[in-house]
């Protein structure tokens, strides 16, 4: 599952992948989607305010009914590479 906290950043982030080309719209997609399809995983993800057009996320495991830390992370964009990759 995937909560999205930052809905205007995001739309701002596709803008710019847009204009930067196909190969930035997917490496952005694959990252922001990576686990949006598990019903055991929950990942919120937010504004990275120290790096543009990037993003923090932390990911949750369901266990026992309940949601547990697994891990957190960020999706940065590289303007150099011009490709979204997510570093743990």
């Amino acid at each position: 599952m995937l909560l999205i906290k930052c809905i205007e950043h995001l739309q701002d982030c596709r803008r710019l992948a847009g204009e930067m080309g196909q190969k930035t719209v997917e490496s952005l997609e694959r990252c922001v989607y990576r686990y949006a399809d598990d019903e055991d995983k929950l990942v919120v993800l937010h504004q990275e305010r120290k790096q543009p057009y990037s993003f923090y996320f932390t990911i949750s495991t369901l266990k026992d009914g309940k949601w547990d830390y697994w891990y957190n992370g960020g999706i940065i964009y590289s303007g150099h590479s011009k490709t979204y990759g997510i570093h743990t």
